[in-house]
This record gives structure tokens, C-alpha cells and sequence, in this order.
């Protein structure tokens, strides 16, 4: 499920405002993007520190060509083919290679102990931050339920209403059919066979009170009316209303 924050213009703000739990599920999701390029940002700067650690290493110039040199040079000074002030020249010309190199291997080690105490801050602050994360992971599941709830009592709110209000038209309607065919109206009836209907009642505090205590399970339902009397009551105050308005053929 994508629930990256998006920038809400007033109509979301709007919306916000009268939803705390989608506030705070917001925010929650801000905290979360927040930590995520934190972390991001750690594990970045981790391994540039790491890196600098391997090209200095890298940059330390190799002096083992001047210790095979001088061996194979002493060795020719031995069988007469060189002299001691060649060896005495090669080493004059072998210090500069010596010194860049000693010069370049304590830079190299200056780096790599900067860089492994730099790490060893930045781990633990990595550490800190992926830990706040879990934390906050945590609680996505409560925040989200507490959306999902809150949209569900809105829309239940709004089903009770339109539930007592088809229960109110379907009573009528069978009260208008039954009317029909008691006189012998023509067409003899407006309802094609039965009709089932069931409205169920949801596990939410809007459905509460809302049904009958012998049929916990609907709000209305076409067996719930005929049994609780509600069909012929309905058909009764048809009766009565045509007869307040002047009608006497029934």
C-alpha cells in the first residue's frame, strides 16, 4: 500500500481538520519519509568516509621494486658486474621515492583513523535512527485502523439513515401493493412475487439500537417486518392517511 505524504491544498486541510485520526496518520507518515532519508543520508555519508579510506590506500605509492632493485644490483656488485658507488647512487635516487612514499602512507593512515572514528559516530547514529524507525513502524497498524474506523462510523452513520429510510419506502410500497390487490386494482399489485430484502446491521457504534432484539443480525429484512408487524402496521396507516385526505372508497 502506497502511503506516501502528499501536499494537501485547503480542501485536504479542510478534511484534516475534521479527521484527527487522518491527521495524525499524516504526520506519522511525515516521520517516517523524514527518518527514511535520514538513514539514507547516514548510510551515505558511511560509505564516502569508507571510500576515502580505500583511495588513500590506493594513492600510497609501492616501494617494493626498490628493495628487488637493490638486491639484484648488490648481487652484481658481488659478481663484479656493478659497483658499491652505483648501489650508493641508487639509493640517493631511491630516497625521494621513499619519502613520498612514508609521506603518503601516514596520510593514508591520518584518513583512515579519522574516517573509522567519523564511522563509528555515524553507525551509531544510523543505529539511533533505524530504531526510531522501527518504533514508528510500530504503530502503523493502530493509526491506520484508527482511519479506517473513522471511515467506516461516517459511512455507517449514513447507512443507518438510508436503511430507515428504504425501510420506511418498502413498507410503504407493500402497503400500497396489498391495498391493490385487496380492491382488485388494476394492474392487481405492483410486487412481482416476493421480495427479500435484508439490511444487515455492522459491528459499529452508529448500527447500535438500531435493530430488533429477536433479529440482532438486521436492521430491517422483509421476515423482520412481517413477524414484528411492522407490514401491517405500515398497511393500517396507509389506510388512515388516504382517509385524512378525503379518500372514502376504501
Amino acid at each position: 500500500m502506497n502511503m506516501t505524504p502528499k501536499t494537501a491544498g485547503n480542501n485536504g486541510q479542510k478534511a484534516t481538520s475534521k479527521q484527527p485520526e487522518l491527521s495524525l496518520l499524516l504526520a506519522h507518515q511525515v516521520d517516517i519519509e523524514c527518518l527514511g532519508n535520514t538513514i539514507i543520508n547516514l548510510e551515505d555519508l558511511i560509505a564516502t568516509k569508507q571510500r576515502e579510506v580505500r583511495e588513500a590506500a590506493a594513492a600510497v605509492p609501492s616501494i617494493e621494486h626498490l628493495s628487488r632493485t637493490r638486491e639484484d644490483l648488490l648481487a652484481a656488485v658481488a659478481v663484479g658486474q656493478a659497483t658499491h658507488g652505483e648501489v650508493q647512487a641508487f639509493d640517493t635516487k631511491s630516497e625521494a621515492e621513499k619519502k613520498a612514499h612514508q609521506e603518503a602512507l601516514a596520510t593514508a593512515k591520518r584518513i583512515a583513523n579519522e574516517a573509522s572514528q567519523a564511522v563509528a559516530g555515524l553507525q551509531r547514529k544510523l543505529a539511533e535512527a533505524q530504531g526510531k524507525l522501527h518504533a514508528l513502524h510500530s504503530r502503523d497498524t493502530s493509526l491506520l485502523r484508527a482511519v479506517v474506523m473513522n471511515q467506516a462510523e461516517t459511512t455507517c452513520r449514513e447507512y443507518v439513515k438510508a436503511a430507515l429510510a428504504v425501510k420506511a419506502a418498502y413498507l410503504r410500497l407493500t402497503a400500497l401493493d396489498g391495498l391493490l390487490k385487496s380492491k382488485g386494482l388494476k394492474p392487481a399489485g405492483i410486487i412481482s412475487g416476493g421480495v427479500p430484502i435484508n439490511l444487515p446491521v455492522f459491528q459499529l457504534p452508529a448500527c447500535e439500537g438500531q435493530f430488533n432484539p429477536n433479529w440482532p443480525d438486521s436492521i430491517f429484512s422483509d421476515s423482520l417486518a412481517y413477524v414484528s408487524g411492522a407490514t401491517n402496521q405500515a398497511a393500517d396507516d396507509l389506510l388512515e392517511e388516504l382517509r385524512a385526505s378525503g379518500v372514502t372508497l376504501i
